[in-house]
């Protein structure tokens, strides 16, 4: 699906004075998890590109990193 909102629970962890910005195409402005995702950080649509998913580079990229890894997090942080 389309819903990001455990993938960036599971790789969001800010410490003070840091930010995130989530990057997005805008032909789906009103995406599932928006409200999660704009608690954590602001949105920025971008136009949609032709034969670009974000959903599929997710899986590609990301898919190996289970939800509330926190072994993960500490790796990455």
């Amino acid at each position: 699906g389309t819903d990001p909102s455990v993938f960036v629970k599971s790789i969001v962890h800010l410490n003070k004075n840091e930010t995130a910005l989530y990057v997005r195409g805008d032909d789906m402005a009103d995406f599932p998890s928006r409200h999660v995702v704009e608690e954590l950080m602001p949105v920025k649509f971008l136009p949609y590109t032709n034969g670009v998913s974000s959903t599929k580079l997710r899986k590609e990229l990301f898919s190996h990193i289970k939800e509330n890894d926190m072994e993960h997090l500490e790796k990455i942080n």
